[in-house]
């Protein structure tokens, strides 16, 4: 059988007829071999399968067949042969195998990769440095995702508005209120004063300090009254900057 292949004469095929390619269809395996070739291909994983039905009193030697190219990677066994499974598979990895073209390359491609399977390892061993690296890092990732989901649960989850803003406020300048805006940005350009986001502030206005008991004598009211200094009902900024408009005079 004469096919076609990777490498071509620089002969002009009109003047040299021995470098015209035979027709597509004398390319191929006719029906009867191609049945052959996909039987003996199939008999290393029938002997497999056969063995975990019925497991024989002595293992027989296994079967070693022709190369099932590409089988690993796309995890196929076999060549399928009973409807509608060889629809299912990939057709690449059918031809790659029925093909005597893709054969013949894919056995040079072995060959290729025998010739230079220590430069190959130690390639791929040097890239599995960098997978580990990563794999690493999205392990730390995770381990963050989690521990902030638990803490956010445990406690941010249970304070007022006015209490997230005020303990959060190391970080404001890291978490974005908008995709292009920041928290920090939002309560600077706000009527709240940044002060109020501060440790010294929250200590100065704690509900059980002097400050809190002078301001407000019902004790009940003290955290609504302490929170309305960051937070309104309407979820805006509370304005401390109080407006003058002078008296209209009435004409005389």
């Amino acid at each position: 059988m004469i096919v076609e292949g990777p490498v071509v004469s620089p002969q002009d095929p009109a003047s040299d007829p021995d470098e015209v390619w035979p027709p597509e269809p004398d390319q191929h395996w006719d029906a009867t071999m191609t049945a052959t070739l996909t039987s003996t291909l199939n008999r290393p994983d029938a002997q497999a399968h056969l063995a975990a039905a019925t497991p024989p009193a002595v293992d027989p030697p296994p079967l070693v067949g022709p190369p099932l190219y590409g089988g690993n990677h796309a995890r196929q066994p076999r060549i399928e042969t009973v409807p509608p499974a060889p629809d299912q598979q990939p057709q690449w990895f059918r031809e790659l195998n029925l093909d005597p073209r893709h054969r013949i390359v894919g056995g040079l491609g072995t060959r290729i990769v025998q010739a230079e399977q220590e430069g190959l390892m130690l390639g791929a061993w040097n890239q599995v440095v960098g997978v580990e690296a990563a794999n690493r890092a999205l392990r730390l990732a995770q381990l963050a995702k989690h521990v902030s989901a638990s803490l956010h649960q445990r406690h941010l989850s249970r304070l007022s508005e006015a209490a997230v803003v005020s303990t959060t406020e190391r970080v404001h300048a890291k978490l974005l209120q908008s995709p292009a805006r920041s928290i920090w940005a939002d309560v600077n350009d706000s009527a709240l004063p940044p002060a109020v986001t501060t440790g010294a502030f929250r200590r100065l206005t704690r509900i059980r300090g002097p400050v809190a008991e002078v301001a407000v004598l019902a004790q009940e009211s003290r955290a609504a009254a302490v929170e309305s200094l960051t937070v309104r009902d309407d979820h805006l900024s509370a304005d401390w900057v109080l407006a003058y408009a002078n008296p209209t005079v009435s004409p005389a």
